[in-house]
């Protein structure tokens, strides 16, 4: 394990047991430097402390994929956590399926710009750290000093 540098979980059961594993597996991946996971039904997860703060260590990209049925404030404590614990982050890539239709209503695309404006202005350890916000129908760009670029998806 020692010579992982990326890791891929997509499955919703497997990220709620990553605490129920032994902390020193994990501090076996003491090379990691990308963290993808995808969470497409917040049935049981601990919002508050996703993933253990011994993978956050030395890892530089993590890519986030959520489903229409998370919570955009669930959301928002994902990437809070992350973004607080994470030393050498370069970047965090969220992607959100806000809705399944390509049509977009004005309102909902007011929603997704102030959830990835609520994410923009988030404080981060890693004075490095770039988001990056994705939907169906925006883009949205931050660098440290949480600002941004929010366009339209053509």
């Amino acid at each position: 394990m020692s010579s992982v540098k990326s890791l891929e979980l997509n499955d919703i059961v497997m990220l709620n047991g990553l605490h129920q594993i032994d902390n020193t597996l994990w501090r076996g991946f003491h090379n990691l430097i990308d963290l993808s996971f995808s969470v497409y039904k917040g049935d049981n997860v601990n919002w508050d402390a996703p993933i253990p703060l011994c993978l956050l260590v030395k890892v530089k990209r993590v890519n986030c994929s959520f489903g229409r049925e998370i919570e955009r404030d669930n959301l928002v404590k994902v990437a809070r956590y992350i973004l607080s614990n994470a030393n050498v982050l370069e970047q965090l890539r969220i992607c959100y399926c806000f809705r399944l239709t390509l049509e977009v209503e004005n309102d909902d695309l007011l929603e997704e710009v102030e959830l990835c404006s609520r994410i923009f202005v988030l404080s981060r350890k890693s004075l490095a750290c770039k988001i990056e916000f994705e939907t169906v129908s925006i883009h949205g760009s931050s660098d440290r000093a949480g600002t941004g670029l929010i366009v339209p998806r053509r």
